[in-house]
């Protein structure tokens, strides 16, 4: 896997490289989830696939200081998922397909889907546009799913659906500093 700025950080294939992953999303039946996060000044992001081999990427979102928040680590979450998805898809020659990514943040949802024109004034305005991009550029359906918090409210891990019982740790997930090198682990 060719690496991708700081959109992808560090990526954790296991098993089958992806594959199970891709197959899911060329029977229209990808799921991926995020969370992303601002910790300590940086907005991060961990990405997981949902599938029968998971994998989990991870990301820093560039900018500055007083632009780093939450949201933007939420839309970073949202970019590594995506260009994650297209280069597995162009890695195992997967044209046509959809996708379904777990999002629970509603300002990030409406800021990158529909016709909704970006504005250079907003903080986040090349992360947003760079997800449009990349979306539109694809043949791979990208789906965003509104799916509240695991932290907003709580519940018994086993009462969890689908959609959420990933998500848990990936708050704590380690992202790697600025200078680090991509791997992958076998």
């Amino acid at each position: 896997m060719e690496k991708q700025g700081w959109s992808i950080c560090t990526m954790q294939l296991l098993r089958d490289s992806g594959a199970s992953f891709v197959n899911d999303i060329a029977n229209n039946n990808g799921k991926m989830v995020y969370d992303g996060s601002f910790k300590f000044g940086r907005s991060s992001s961990a990405f997981l696939s949902i599938s029968e081999n998971n994998f989990l990427g991870t990301n820093i979102v560039p900018g500055r200081i007083e632009n780093q928040s939450a949201y933007r680590g939420e839309l970073g979450g949202i970019l590594g998922s995506i260009v994650t998805i297209k280069i597995l898809c162009k890695q195992f020659g997967v044209t046509r397909g959809a996708v379904t990514i777990r999002v629970d943040c509603v300002g990030a949802i409406k800021a990158c889907e529909g016709d909704r024109s970006v504005s250079c004034r907003w903080k986040c305005y090349y992360i947003i546009w760079r997800i449009k991009h990349e979306m539109q550029d694809s043949n791979i359906r990208v789906h965003s799913r509104h799916v509240a918090s695991q932290q907003d409210d709580v519940k018994v891990f086993n009462k969890l659906d689908e959609w959420k019982k990933p998500t848990i740790g990936l708050t704590d997930t380690p992202r790697i500093p600025f200078g680090s090198t991509w791997r992958r682990v076998v």
